[in-house]
């Protein structure tokens, strides 16, 4: 049958051997869960949060500059279509001229052959004339004012010119304003300004034109010629608008090329913080609690982790008072011999009686190691508000409210670890001189 004192040593010997595996194991468990998985979760879960957050915008940013592109690239084909057929009108307008002066002719000799012909007041003219997309032979209406072939030419030149002025403003004047409420790029705020100077350009090569240019087919100051220089100032005064347009164009296809670089860039980060997430969860197989293994997934250790960390510091703390128990027995009432025995086979820098003020602080150190994880991990769930809702179909499952009222009692929780194992320390030191002035 074994001794009652061999019964206590062994005890004894075992509480000393726990106490050094919790402190040991346990710290390597807290810091390798703290910062091999629960640092990094929520690190690669905030940049999950801000990718996804992010996303939408890009992607809306994208589809509108797609979209202005669209409508920009629409306005130059369009506005490049109506620059090559007002080109092609120059181009016919001596032709035109030649066919009309005939016309001019005949409208003046049937006017002075039938006088009262014109009796009905011609006042809606120039309202007629401007309604018409171009003047032809059959709407052909000179005003009661022009008697003489001169002046009947000279007024279709104008007039044909205030038509061609009036189709530059409707088609590609009106247009380009349109660019600068599409998109907000360097340049097409400067489109009108430049339109109203192409045309004031024009307007001013026009009336220094020769009013006796009809008089001649070819041959400088001609109708040819007169086409020639028209359609030559006319291209040359839309040329700044064309390369303002392209260069337009290229800004909003260099947005859409960053845009869609910083798309991709975020989407790669959302992608790869979420294959560490996943990856984090492979290295909870390794883990060795002081506990043993431990069957939790990813969220649920995260969400125990803290509790955890209380749960090794009261199991420290019992443990430490189990051994001030035993080791009070061995010690009160015992030969110096059998103290140094019990010395020499026991004892460990994290437990009473504390060899030096070095265990005390080690001791200390340790515990506020523990605190301050069990701090920053709860502060990490509650100041994430997505956090708990995130946890709510993890196999252990925690409302809100009642992870804040477990938060606060597991801290006090560890500080009544701590008085528990001071206490200990009181016990021993106090035992052991009762017991020797006993003695």
């Amino acid at each position: 049958m074994l001794d009652i004192n061999d019964l206590i040593f062994d005890e004894l010997r075992v509480a000393q051997k726990k106490a050094t595996h919790l402190v040991v194991l346990g710290t390597v468990f807290v810091l390798f869960c703290h910062f091999y998985v629960v640092e990094p979760y929520f690190h690669f879960k905030e940049r999950e949060k801000v990718a996804e957050a992010t996303l939408p915008s890009i992607e809306q940013k994208l589809e509108n500059i797609n979209s202005n592109i669209i409508e920009i690239k629409k306005i130059s084909t369009e506005m490049s279509s109506t620059l090559a057929d007002i080109e092609g009108e120059i181009d016919r307008f001596p032709d035109l001229l030649r066919d009309k002066l005939t016309e001019i002719q005949a409208v003046l000799k049937n006017r002075r052959t039938f006088p009262q012909s014109e009796a009905m007041p011609n006042i809606q003219t120039n309202q007629m004339q401007l309604q018409q997309p171009h003047p032809t032979v059959s709407s052909l209406m000179l005003p009661r004012d022009i008697v003489t072939f001169e002046q009947g030419v000279q007024w279709y030149f104008e007039d044909w010119f205030q038509y061609f002025s009036d189709k530059i403003d409707r088609t590609l004047v009106i247009p380009l304003k349109e660019i600068t409420g599409i998109i907000e790029v360097k340049g097409a705020d400067q489109l009108g300004e430049k339109a109203k100077t192409a045309i004031k350009r024009i307007r001013t090569h026009i009336h220094e034109i020769d009013p006796n240019f009809w008089r001649h087919y070819s041959g400088v100051g001609s109708k040819t010629d007169v086409a020639h220089q028209l359609k030559m100032q006319f291209t040359s005064s839309f040329r700044p608008i064309n390369e303002e347009i392209n260069h337009i164009i290229k800004q909003a296809e260099d947005a859409k090329g960053s845009l869609t670089k910083e798309h991709d860039g975020i989407s790669k980060e959302m992608k790869a913080a979420r294959n560490n997430i996943a990856n984090l969860s492979k290295r909870i197989e390794i883990i060795e609690s002081p506990f043993g293994r431990l069957p939790l997934d990813l969220t649920d250790l995260i969400l125990m982790f803290p509790f955890l960390i209380a749960a090794i510091l009261v199991v420290f703390s019992m443990t430490v008072n189990k051994y001030t128990g035993f080791y009070l027995c061995q010690k009160v009432g015992k030969t110096q011999a059998d103290k140094a025995i019990v010395n020499m086979l026991s004892g460990s820098w994290c437990l009473p009686p504390y060899k030096n003020a070095m265990g005390r602080i080690l001791l200390t150190l340790w515990f506020g190691l523990y605190t301050v994880i069990y701090i920053r991990e709860g502060t990490l769930i509650l100041m994430r508000s997505d956090m708990l809702a995130a946890f709510a179909n993890a196999t252990i499952s925690i409302k809100p409210y009642l992870f804040k009222i477990f938060f606060c009692l597991g801290f006090g929780v560890i500080c009544g670890a701590a008085v528990s194992v001071i206490r200990s320390d009181h016990r021993i030191k106090k035992g052991v001189e009762m017991g020797d002035a006993a003695l």
